[in-house]
Order: structure tokens, then sequence, then C-alpha cells
């Protein structure tokens, strides 16, 4: 339904409808604070960087705490598709960055005392079953290395 505020070439949508522009300041209970979360994004470490361009560029369009409808329709595009604002979320990447850090530590920390200790192999299954071993944990551990350096490096295997 819409209303018609001075005549009817002008009508107010849910949206704040004024003109080709729409408010993205916080309004009723129900409106999402567009402003906020973008910033959001902006500041997110969850964030890829070309979120975080795409979501400074929507809040240099803005003036007067409004953006064209074009750009308030890519905002909440932006928005929806980049949802890490929900606790649970938040959480989930945290535990995720946690777990990830304490991997790396733990394979550091397991290379670091097999260099320091005398490895004494009593027969040849002992000695092949370690070396598969260690074959599958330099295997995982290429694939990390290549995943944190953003691709396949081979050079280094």
């Amino acid at each position: 339904m819409t209303e018609h505020i001075n005549g009817p070439d002008k009508p107010r949508s849910r949206f704040g409808y004024k003109k080709g522009w729409q408010s993205i300041a916080r309004g009723g209970g129900w409106r999402m604070d567009v402003r906020r979360r973008l910033q959001q994004l902006v500041e997110s470490p969850h964030s890829s960087d070309e979120v975080k361009t795409k979501a400074s560029n929507l809040l240099s369009e803005a003036v007067d705490d409004r953006l064209p409808n074009a750009s308030f329709k890519e905002a909440r595009k932006l928005i929806k598709e980049n949802n890490l604002f929900s606790k649970v979320a938040i959480k989930r990447a945290k535990t995720a960055d946690v777990a990830t850090s304490h991997a790396v530590f733990m394979a550091c920390q397991a290379c670091e005392n097999l260099r320091d200790r005398t490895i004494k192999i009593g027969s040849r299954s002992e000695r092949n079953k370690m070396l598969l071993q260690i074959a599958v944990a330099i295997t995982v551990l290429g694939e990390t290395q290549s995943k944190l350096l953003g691709g396949s490096d081979d050079s280094q295997r």
C-alpha cells in the first residue's frame, strides 16, 4: 500500500522513499541499520578485501544518511550475502580460528620434538609404519601451507 504525500507523484514506501534515495540510518524497530552493518563489514576480520572495498564504496556514496535506490539495494544484497553478525556465526568463526591456530602450533611443536629426539626403531615394520605416518603428516602440512600462502607452491616440497 502506497500513501501519497504532497500529491500523487511523491509516494512514500516503508523504506523511506524520497526522490530516489533510501535512508540507511536506523529507523523503526523492524528496519535494518544499513550504515552500521556496512561499517561492520568494513571492520570485520572475517570479511574479504573485496567485500570491505564494496562496503567502503557504498558508505562513501551516502549523503545525509541516505543512499540512491540502486546503491541501497546493492548494500542490502551485500549485507545478506556476507552475514557475519549473528552471535552463533561469530562464535563459530572464532572457534575455527582458534582451532586452526592450535593445530598449527601443535604441528610446529611436533616437528621440534622430532628434531630433539633420538629415534630407536626395533623392527622393519615399525620403521615402515613411522615412515607412513610422517609421509601423511608432510602431505597435510604441505596442503595447509599452500592454503596459508594463498595457492599451491610445489617448489618447497
